[in-house]
This record gives C-alpha cells, structure tokens and sequence, in this order.
C-alpha cells in the first residue's frame, strides 16, 4: 500500500515544523506587526503601556515553558520565548488586549 499525499504533508510538517513555524513568525508576524503598528500607533502606544511586557507576559511565557517541559537549558528555549514575544506583540500591535486573546495575565 502507498502512502497517501496527506501522510506525505503529515510527515513534511513533522520534521519541518521548527522551521515552518520559524518563517511564519520572522516573516508573516513580523510584516503583520509593523503595519499594524503603522495604522494605529496612538491605540498601539496606550496598550503597550496598559499592559508591559515585563509585567503582563514575562512570567506567563516562562511559566508556559516551564508547564510544557521547555527549560533554559534546551536548545530551543529561545525560539519559543521569542514565539511567546511575539505573540504578545501580535496581540497588542493587533489592536487587542492581551486578556481578550488567550494569553491569561
């Protein structure tokens, strides 16, 4: 019997998904990102101040990562920080509030 396309892609994404969720964060968020941020900076501004990162998502990524098994020591600690990051900033330069977009301060 022959594999069939969909456990080709199943089998593709497993051993690419570090990468595959590599580019779509530095490109499609970050890209996101900065025109959001470019259409309402006066909205973007007020919440970045409402809701600092160090205050609001800091602890709530590293206890993610803690929950999930990923320490500091793993080499892929720093890719999922930096996803937890952007995640937040996609949150906040999307016009949304932290709390109405499943990160739970």
């Amino acid at each position: 019997m022959g594999v069939t396309t969909k456990e080709k892609r199943r089998k593709y994404y497993e051993d690419n998904k570090y990468d595959i969720c590599n580019n779509t964060l530095n490109k499609y968020c970050v890209k996101k990102i900065e025109e959001i941020r470019n259409l309402h900076t006066d909205r973007v501004n007020d919440y970045i101040e409402r809701y600092p990162f160090e205050k609001c998502a800091d602890l709530y990524i590293k206890s993610e990562l803690y929950k999930h098994k990923v320490f500091s020591m793993h080499d892929r600690y720093a890719d999922c920080y930096d996803a937890g990051m952007m995640a937040y900033l996609y949150n906040i330069k999307g016009g949304r509030k932290p709390l109405d977009s499943g990160f739970a301060f």
